[in-house]
């Protein structure tokens, strides 16, 4: 065996030790936190040492993704049985469907676990991507490949963004025009909001050439409007009142708008709301002086910070914002067990702003509870407000978590839904919840996928 040979055969032994040692290091993680820790309930040196990265994982009880969501949704708010189908067939082979259920959901609950164990949860992986970041830094890498449409760019100044690729709008428009059809039967009137996203349209370099989000936000707004609905495209307002510090509304480090500009975009919205439908929001409670902050400097490192790591990115403020004004709200959050009566600091989850902790934090999650993932069904209600029986239905995305309990502000009552977490049938839902508006509110556009009931456009 010549020296070439030996040198491959030691970089093979080297590789194979290196990913035997990591595969140990996930089944030490893994195991003491699903064993010692959750079964156990043991809370020792040792449980420590081995979570030495995320204090969160040596305390007993479900943290982040592990947290559990009502999944009955489908019960409660039933989709229609097919007319090929009839009810005494579909209650005989139900157990099917419930077994079927019952053996994707463990199935889908250990491949989450050990995807969560092998990746942001890997023993050094902080430090490793660290230094993967520092060495690109370095270079002056700051490149997204033609299909990478995940890889993370600076815009300049700190602005972190990631690109999108061009889809095609078409079901998306439809799907929302199918909407107004089942709500017009009802008799309830619909707004769709178009959202702004961190690259304007004013960005020269970027728009039709390597992002195509307000090219896809373009189309589908007209797509709404040619079938008669109602679209307030806050993108135009932006652009006219911020035409200097656009990129401002936003975070550096993360793809989500201030806290601040969902205050600013429940304004907007409430100016439409009493112009074309009726309505007597008392903008008042939505003016940014009616506020006082709280700046938490330097807490929050966003989901674009912490692709990149702090490395080559720099952490955000975090702003809670508290009304001056009498506030009385009632926030139901089934998915936690929340019910609470209060002042409007009951919105916040303040385990998100007692310590900082950049890679496994999630401080703009501390609007709504939101910090793992928006829920798929929240209940605001102003108890100050006079009882007349109203209620909006908010359809929305991560994004309405800031945006949600300001609007709130100025209504009876608001429920928030998130399509991508709500199993159940909408239109039983609507059927259901008395509603005399609703509005849809999205950042993110992706294709009408009808299958899974994963869709922020399934509106079935």
């Amino acid at each position: 065996m010549n020296t070439i040979e030996k040198g491959h055969a030691l970089l093979a032994r080297l590789l194979m030790l290196v990913l035997v040692v990591f595969m140990l290091l996930i089944g030490l993680r893994f195991g003491t936190r699903y064993i010692l820790i959750n079964r156990l309930g043991m809370n020792n040196a040792f449980t420590r040492l081995v979570m030495w990265e995320d204090r969160r994982l040596s305390i007993p009880g479900p943290i982040g993704d592990e947290r559990a969501e009502v999944t009955d949704w489908d019960e409660r708010y039933p989709f229609s049985v097919p007319a090929a189908q009839t009810t005494r067939w579909a209650h005989r082979f139900r157990w099917i469907d419930e077994l079927q259920g019952w053996m994707k959901s463990r199935v889908g609950r250990i491949s989450t676990a050990i995807d969560l164990y092998a990746n942001q949860h890997l023993m050094f992986r902080q430090p490793i991507v660290e230094s993967a970041n520092r060495y690109e830094r370095l270079i002056g890498w700051n490149l997204a490949g033609y299909s990478e449409y995940n890889n993370v760019v600076d815009l300049g100044e700190g602005y972190l963004t990631t690109f999108n690729g061009r889809i095609d709008v078409d079901g998306n428009a439809a799907a929302i025009g199918d909407l107004r059809g089942f709500l017009d039967s009802r008799g309830i009137p619909l707004l769709f909001v178009q959202l702004p996203n961190k690259i304007s349209r004013q960005d020269g370099g970027f728009n039709d050439v390597v992002d195509f989000y307000n090219d896809n936000a373009n189309r589908l707004v007209e797509g709404i409007r040619s079938r008669g609905v109602s679209a307030l495209d806050l993108r135009d307002h932006a652009e006219q009142q911020y035409p200097e510090t656009y990129h401002a509304l936003f975070f550096n480090s993360d793809h989500h708008w201030l806290p601040q500009t969902g205050l600013w975009a429940a304004g907007e919205i409430a100016q439409v709301l009493n112009g074309s439908f009726g309505y007597a929001i008392d903008l008042a409670v939505l003016k940014p002086e009616n506020y006082t902050q709280t700046v938490y400097e330097d807490w929050f490192l966003g989901s674009l910070g912490k692709k990149v790591t702090l490395a080559r990115a720099k952490p955000d403020d975090l702003v809670t914002l508290h009304p001056i004004f009498p506030v009385e709200l009632r926030l139901q959050i089934e998915s936690l067990g929340l019910d609470a009566t209060g002042g409007f600091d009951i919105i916040y989850d303040q385990s998100q702003l007692e310590y900082k902790d950049y890679y496994n934090q999630n401080t703009y999650g501390a609007y709504l509870y939101s910090a793992y993932s928006t829920h798929a069904f929240i209940r605001l209600e102003n108890n100050l407000l006079p009882k007349q029986g109203k209620r909006m239905l908010l359809l929305g995305d991560s994004f309405s978590s800031t945006l949600a309990p300001f609007l709130s502000l100025g209504l009876e009552a608001l429920d928030f839904v998130d399509l991508r977490s709500f199993n159940g049938s909408l239109q039983a839902l609507v059927d259901w919840g008395g509603y005399d508006m609703v509005v849809v509110a999205y950042s993110s556009m992706f294709p009408v996928e009808y299958d899974s009931h994963k869709s922020m456009y399934d509106f079935r």
